[in-house]
């Protein structure tokens, strides 16, 4: 049983040089994800390394304002997976996973089901903070819409990173793993 489905997403782009698409974050659903052109490497971090991590609880994870080598500081362990056109790929809930894009056309459609006995089986600040939730975002539409609901909390938390500067940890991963420096949004 896949769950109760939420939503799909259909994420497309077309980048001129590998680029980190998508930073760390996080939901406390089920996602399935096609790959069906181009290729992703995903970084994952699991949801018993996320519990120790002071974060908001915001539709997505946000860690509280650190750099990124302080976040790494704080991960026992990173997991890689490579995606490539034809591949699937499924992750539970609070699997936090930050995702590099390579370069060239990209289409990968994701699917995302909400399973409340597994989420509740993660640990149990996850489940506060996914109830926490509740009172931090509008329910039914897209995470972009609760801009407009609660604009004081994601102006703070989009302005926390802007000076945050060159991640000297996650470039030492990304060369381990093949990659050189990221482009990043």
């Amino acid at each position: 049983n896949l769950g109760q489905y939420k939503q799909n997403n259909l994420f497309t782009s077309n980048f001129p040089q590998d680029t980190m698409s998508a930073t760390l974050h996080c939901a406390p659903i089920d996602s399935l994800t096609f790959q069906m052109v181009g290729t992703k490497t995903w970084l994952f971090v699991s949801p018993e390394n996320l519990a120790k991590m002071q974060s908001i609880p915001m539709p997505t994870f946000f860690n509280l304002p650190i750099t990124d080598d302080e976040l790494f500081k704080q991960v026992d362990q990173l997991y890689f997976v490579r995606q490539e056109a034809g591949d699937s790929l499924y992750f539970g809930p609070n699997w936090c996973h930050a995702v590099i894009t390579e370069k060239g056309a990209n289409l990968m459609f994701n699917m995302r089901y909400f399973v409340p006995k597994k989420m509740l089986a993660g640990p149990i600040s996850l489940s506060f903070k996914a109830f926490s939730r509740l009172f931090t975002r509008k329910m039914g539409g897209l995470p972009q819409d609760n801009v407009k609901q609660f604009p004081m909390i994601y102006d703070d938390l989009t302005n926390w990173f802007g000076d945050c500067g060159v991640s000297k940890t996650l470039n030492k991963v990304l060369g381990v793993i093949g990659y050189g420096h990221m482009a990043t949004f």
